[in-house]
């Protein structure tokens, strides 16, 4: 696996799963101090794409995902 970067801090949930119905494992990080859902795309070979995150709102400190 490469090692994605994510710029956040205090990830505190990580799921994995098929989230873009490709039949390839992402994962998926809440950030609970850059209140944020980071999305980390599987391309199926151990190697992933940069995160995709997403604010959750100011003050939101996500510390749980429905998946």
């Amino acid at each position: 696996m490469i090692y994605a970067d994510v710029p956040s801090s205090h990830s505190w949930i990580v799921d994995v799963g098929d989230f873009n119905n490709d039949n390839k494992l992402d994962i998926v990080l809440t950030n609970w101090g850059d209140n944020s859902v980071s999305q980390i795309l599987g391309y199926g070979n151990g190697n992933y794409t940069q995160p995709i995150i997403n604010s959750t709102g100011s003050g939101s400190h996500p510390v749980s995902a429905a998946v």
